[in-house]
């Protein structure tokens, strides 16, 4: 239905023609525009994108005047409608609209019936993916115009709105067709936090971390709060959240990382701090619940040392830290972004690591490159990063490096191995593993999955972490037509206990490799699957797994 490399579909003539020309620029793509109620277009030319510009004047010109005038716009939306249902299926992205936030020029509130017009328009879109246009531009500057609700097209502020709108898109589309970085690694000192770590006014500048020795806080937590490099804090989080890993290199001794990297309890004495004065009217009881709110709020903000896969703390150069992250999370370096506060670190992971996406611009500006930019875009949240299951994985590679035979740590390891047939809730997990692995696969199979049958999943736990769902395997007629596991699981050499398990619950099935050019890691696992499981793997569910 729709191809990953097919051209990028622009329907609504109206403005649209602006973006096609950056857009191709940007993303190399084909770029068609055509009219927005175009949909057969869209669904037979398998599209990478689908653009949609429902608010043609014909549309938003109604509501335009109603904005200005206080009327209730018609609205055709039985076309609305069908336009969406026929586009269902589609990776389809929607121009989105703002509500204002005052009436026309600033006077009293938006009319009453701007407000209806807009609850049904969101009717029609129901949960669609939408791009915030306005709120795009005003990031750029772009000031809103009063007497063109919605902006139209950008046509009064030139160019460059139509850009910073293609721009946008362009990160869409990247998340579509190449997913985002899969580990972002992180400096420490005038990055995440305000100065060094190892200055002596660290905790002084930075509130919300614990003095070095220190256990119980000795300043308030909401001073922590306010004065934590909030943004970035928030953006590392929200790219935890679509599937991004963190990782941590610092130019400083290990030991006092690890001591000092930590957030602050909670006070009990609920001292409000330098901030004190903002709360000395509150009534006792309010004064507690805002300790406590802001004691939440910090820890579901605040990163530590407990929020990183891995942490590089030392002092030689950034690019190897980078290379060592890779290996121990077993991905690739142009899978790593990098972002430091220093143009001299920058600069040398850009001439010995070449391939590691370098952040640039301001510190305070991370925040926007993290939230909008194209390497930390999804197209859809599947599998949240399960953080213990990639710190087992560091911890393996870290004592395989120090011992390559591993047999006695595997067994401390207490691996547990079972798989059973799909539920129809797994089936986006089970896509994205066939999709991504390139490793751990029989023959690189991906085929595509619409429904349960024949297909199966694999489920890995350890002392360490619950790695979920880390294998899925496709049976049809009698042969295993495609097997892929997840790297995280590659140094517990588990695959090829996995594919046996798989086997076992289809007696008579075939399996065999084929060489990807990529899949060297599988050499061997057929014949592993067949044989009894490695010493350090117990076989069946011990509780029941998280999808």
């Amino acid at each position: 239905m729709n191809d990953p490399h097919g051209p990028i579909v622009l329907l609504g003539r109206c403005g649209l023609d602006r973006l096609a020309g950056p857009l191709r620029g940007i993303t190399g793509a084909e770029v068609i525009v055509s009219g927005f109620t175009d949909t057969a277009l869209a669904r037979r030319i398998a599209p990478s994108l689908v653009y949609v510009d429902l608010f043609g004047w014909d549309v938003i010109g109604p509501i335009c005047a109603a904005a200005l005038t206080g009327g209730s716009p018609p609205l055709p939306l039985d076309l609305l409608t069908s336009i969406v249902h026929a586009l269902h299926g589609l990776p389809v992205v929607y121009r989105g609209l703002r509500r204002p936030s005052a009436g026309s020029f600033g006077w009293g509130p938006p009319p009453a019936g701007l407000h209806e017009a807009l609850d049904a328009l969101d009717a029609v879109l129901g949960d669609a993916r939408r791009l915030d246009v306005a709120g795009i531009w005003a990031r750029r500057g772009v000031a809103a115009d009063d007497t063109r609700f919605g902006l139209g097209h950008g046509e009064a502020v030139g160019d460059a709105a139509a850009v910073a709108e293609a721009e946008a898109l362009a990160a869409l589309w990247t998340a579509r067709t190449r997913g985002p970085l899969k580990c972002l690694v992180v400096d420490l000192d005038d990055t995440l936090i305000y100065g060094q770590i190892s200055h002596d006014d660290f905790s002084k500048r930075n509130p919300a971390y614990l003095p070095q020795g220190q256990e119980t806080p000795s300043a308030a937590l909401i001073e922590g709060w306010w004065r934590l490099r909030r943004g970035l804090h928030e953006a590392l989080r929200e790219a935890q959240r679509r599937g991004v890993l963190l990782a941590l290199a610092t130019r400083n001794d290990p030991a006092l990382v690890q001591t000092r990297f930590r957030r602050r309890p909670a006070d009990p004495e609920r001292q409000f701090g330098l901030y004190a004065r903002m709360y000395d009217d509150l009534p006792e009881d309010l004064q507690g619940i805002f300790a406590a709110e802001h004691a939440a709020l910090l820890r579901r903000v605040a990163l530590d040392l407990d929020d990183f896969v891995v942490v590089e703390a030392g002092f030689g150069p950034k690019s190897a830290m980078c290379r060592r992250i890779a290996e121990a999370l077993g991905i690739g370096l142009d899978r790593l972004g990098f972002l430091d506060d220093s143009l001299f670190e920058r600069a040398e992971v850009s001439e010995n690591a070449p391939e590691v996406v370098v952040f640039g611009g301001d510190v305070d500006g991370f925040r926007e490159q993290l939230l909008t930019g194209p390497h930390t875009q999804v197209w859809a949240l599947t599998d949240t990063p399960r953080i213990p299951s990639y710190k087992s994985r560091a911890a393996v590679v870290l004592a395989e490096a120090q011992d390559p035979d591993l047999t006695g740590f595997l067994i401390g390891l207490n691996l547990r191995v079972w798989g059973r047939p799909a539920r129809e809730e797994e089936l986006p997990r089970a896509q994205e593993l066939l999709q991504r692995t390139n490793q751990l696969t029989l023959n690189g199979a991906r085929p595509r999955i619409d429904h349960a049958e024949g297909l199966w999943v694999g489920f890995v736990t350890d002392r360490l972490a619950d790695h979920g769902l880390v294998a899925v395997g496709l049976v049809r007629d009698g042969e295993v037509v495609a097997f892929a596991c997840s790297c995280r699981v590659l140094p517990h050499r588990v695959a090829g206990a996995l594919l046996g398990e798989l086997l076992r619950q289809h007696p008579g099935a075939l399996a065999r490799f084929e060489p990807t050019g990529r899949n060297g890691a599988s050499v061997g696992l057929v014949e592993e699957a067949l044989g009894p499981p490695p010493p350090w793997v117990t076989l069946g569910e011990c509780s029941s797994p998280s999808p």
